[in-house]
């Protein structure tokens, strides 16, 4: 971490505002000509780099967030006017994909997130259930995390990808006040950060507002834009 005089150097200089000379589109990493997700995407294909200046890698391998059975999930396979609202997305935005079970929300979230690494960002993949077990166990006597930790680089990830988020709490029941907490500061946090939020669900947003409220259902909107995946159910279809 620079001193304060250093920063202070560096925004006098312009280059804390110098746009990337690869993209010409994000802001510079500060001691760098390129943004970190085009820094990331060279450097990931450079087979066995180990240059000492190389910028750090949180996501290294796309496998280890991905499950194997969606392993080889690609954006080719998927309708095209999804691939075409995918990739006209700003860095600030993700998508809420939602609509009955067996559409294929879990496969086009694993396409999403392997392109998404492809191109230089960091991801970062959780099913919402796993992730409030994984809270609640910090609240444990032997826990060694604490429930900061476990949301923190949740927060700061490039990309974060939120699975089934709601389907285990039937209509017209309500989420309890630790999930809807959770879930709030969660995409709060992301929104002020300007980064993008994925997420699959069996349920409308009007339909999360009523087993959340109102709060998650603004900030869905305001930093995701919606997609219903309809049809007939392929898992059935493959059986």
């Amino acid at each position: 971490m620079e001193d304060a005089q250093t920063i202070g150097e560096i925004i006098m200089s312009g280059r804390a505002f110098a746009k990337c000379d690869n993209c010409q589109l994000r802001p510079a990493m500060w001691d760098r000509k390129w943004c970190r997700p085009c820094a990331l995407q060279w450097q990931r294909k450079q087979v066995g780099y180990r240059n000492k200046n190389r910028v750090v890698d949180y996501s290294p391998v796309w496998e280890s967030e991905i499950p194997e059975r969606y392993q080889g999930a690609e954006l080719e396979h998927l309708p095209d006017a999804l691939v075409e609202q995918f990739r006209g997305l700003p860095d600030d935005m993700g998508l809420f994909l939602w609509g009955p079970p067996g559409r294929g929300k879990t496969y086009s979230s694993a396409a999403f997130a392997k392109s998404l690494w492809t191109d230089g960002w960091d991801i970062r993949r959780i099913a919402y259930d796993w992730l409030m077990l994984e809270i609640r166990d910090t609240y444990k006597a032997s826990a060694e995390q604490t429930e900061k930790m476990v949301i923190q680089p949740l927060i700061q990830v490039g990309k974060l990808f939120i699975e089934d988020v709601g389907v285990t709490v039937k209509g017209g029941h309500e989420e309890s006040d630790f999930s809807l907490r959770t879930f709030v500061l969660l995409l709060d946090k992301r929104l002020e950060s300007c980064r993008g939020t994925f997420i699959t669900s069996n349920k409308s947003i009007e339909e999360l507002a009523k087993s959340f409220d109102g709060r998650v259902a603004s900030r869905l909107q305001q930093g995701c834009q919606v997609v219903k995946l309809d049809g007939k159910d392929r898992r059935i279809q493959k059986q």
